[in-house]
């Protein structure tokens, strides 16, 4: 029996259209009654997985979170980060002016939303394919604060173009990571999922063999590979598929309730 479940939520618990099932909400529940640890994990901020934490219901005291790719580890039930790794002014200072080079907005993830400059020449284009809110500002102590992470966002093309090309000067000192086609995010770098994970397990003290994991992002690669069972969604990229142990059905058909009454409930 699996002592802690890490779930990813948008494209794993999350349907397509930001749901969770009766299915899977039931087989999560049977898991808290057996005493199992539930972490929901993923690159949205604390604000917006706590929307989630209330449609699952569950008591505070069996759920932690992993928000932003890792930077941040939560514990519902004290209300204290565990871990808390921000990119530093000079940082954000640094990938915004780099971005700019490039012609593309940096974005700083706040927890209200998306913060960004306002005197530019550079098109905000964020609204198009998120619907985080956008604070655009002129204030440099707004945005040089520091933050967990920054992000690109825009379209498919243009993601691929910046992933591609991206300076060994940005790739060795920061942590890197296509968490959506659409998304490219920058942490403090070692901060991903699976490190978040492993300071979580040493916290409760738990081994990585009692811990089932579920993604479908490249973001939950690593996640997927410290876990004791790491598996895949259905939707998930052939990427994130070679990653795992096992592959469930597609966040559409209950690949989460699928994987948990597979591995976790007998």
């Amino acid at each position: 029996m699996y002592k802690l479940v890490a779930l990813d939520l948008d494209g794993t618990l999350l349907t397509t259209d930001k749901k969770i099932t009766a299915r899977t909400r039931w087989a999560i529940h049977q898991l808290v009654e057996q005493g199992v640890i539930i972490v929901l994990a993923s690159g949205r901020t604390l604000t917006g997985i706590q929307g989630v934490i209330n449609a699952l219901s569950l008591d505070s005291n069996n759920v932690y979170v992993i928000s932003c790719n890792g930077a941040q580890i939560w514990s519902a039930s004290t209300q204290h980060f565990i871990s808390n790794q921000l990119l530093q002014a000079g940082d954000v200072h640094c990938i915004r002016q780099w971005g700019c080079r490039i012609g593309m907005v940096c974005y700083a993830q706040h927890t209200s939303g998306l913060v960004v400059e306002v005197d530019q020449d550079i098109p905000i284009r964020a609204s198009r394919y998120s619907h985080l809110s956008i604070h655009l500002t002129a204030d440099e102590r707004l945005l040089n604060t520091p933050v967990p992470k920054v992000m690109f966002i825009d379209d498919v093309e243009t993601i691929d173009y910046l992933s591609e090309r991206l300076p060994a000067e940005i790739k060795n000192k920061y942590q890197c990571v296509r968490s959506e086609p659409n998304y490219y995010e920058m942490m403090v770098k070692g901060v991903n999922k699976g490190n978040a994970c492993r300071i979580l397990a040493t916290h409760l003290d738990i081994l990585p063999a009692d811990i089932l994991a579920i993604g479908n992002e490249r973001n939950d690669c690593e996640m997927l590979r410290f876990a004791g069972r790491g598996i895949a969604m259905g939707n998930a990229d052939d990427v994130v598929k070679r990653c795992a142990d096992d592959i469930t059905t597609s966040n559409d058909d209950d690949g989460v309730a699928n994987a948990i009454e597979r591995f976790c409930l007998h």
